[in-house]
């Protein structure tokens, strides 16, 4: 008897200091269900719920798949609400390895121009021109079998930029813009909004394009303008 009590006390103990814990969204679900836990809030910046059990507990699950924090310890709950961060496993992409770059993606358009110019051995210019484009996308494809596979498309991402900034040049009104995906920890897709505010990801017209033998530049910037993003 007095050993039960004192592993209950020493369960209690352990419990108490683990101030949260990273569980999977389906089990979290499960025991909001279980535990009848109610919606306490949506959190503005991730969109994810905040649900609070009856024992004083919260729990934070995203609105799509992917892991979720249990919270002993409300006061951690609130620092990473505040630091805009949750310790959870993240999607394995680009635009989750260069989120803080994208997000101020107006001051980082040099590096990512740079970055493809020591890629592709030449300078990077907003050159609307066929034959330099063409030249681009012949370096492009001299590289990108090697690019692609040893730099987590780091390299695509860079394409991504460079053909937006010719889109910009050739279409004054459009301006850059992003898409948020909203997990846990939201990532952020750079996509072109025209002048009738509508914005346009193009980044898998470019990877559908890297992916089929030939990369053409022109054929990319071709089907972008198809879509008429910047009807009014």
């Amino acid at each position: 008897m007095i050993v039960n009590i004192i592993l209950i006390l020493v369960f209690s103990f352990i419990n108490f200091q683990v101030k949260y814990q990273v569980l999977s969204r389906q089990d979290i679900l499960k025991m909001v269900k279980e535990q009848a836990a109610t919606l306490d809030s949506q959190i503005a910046y991730n969109k994810s719920f905040v649900y609070s059990f009856k024992n004083g507990k919260k729990a934070v699950v995203s609105l799509f798949d992917g892991e979720g924090v249990l919270f002993n310890d409300i006061s951690k709950l609130n620092e990473m609400i505040e630091a805009r961060y949750f310790p959870v496993k993240e999607k394995d992409c680009v635009f989750v390895t260069e989120r803080k770059k994208i997000l101020k993606i107006d001051e980082n358009i040099d590096f990512f121009l740079s970055s493809l110019g020591k890629r592709i051995g030449m300078e990077i210019n907003i050159d609307t021109s066929a034959n330099y484009l063409d030249s681009v996308a012949k370096r492009i494809n001299s590289v990108k079998e090697k690019e692609l596979s040893e730099t987590d498309n780091k390299f695509s991402l860079e394409i991504i930029i460079f053909i937006g900034e010719i889109v910009r040049k050739m279409d004054n009104s459009a301006k850059w813009s992003l898409s948020t995906i909203y997990l846990m920890n939201p990532y952020y897709i750079p996509t072109i909004k025209g002048d009738n505010g509508l914005g346009m990801k193009f980044n898998d017209i470019i990877n559908d394009n890297l992916e089929k033998g030939n990369f053409d530049i022109r054929k990319c910037i071709e089907r972008i303008f198809s879509y008429k993003f910047t009807r009014r």
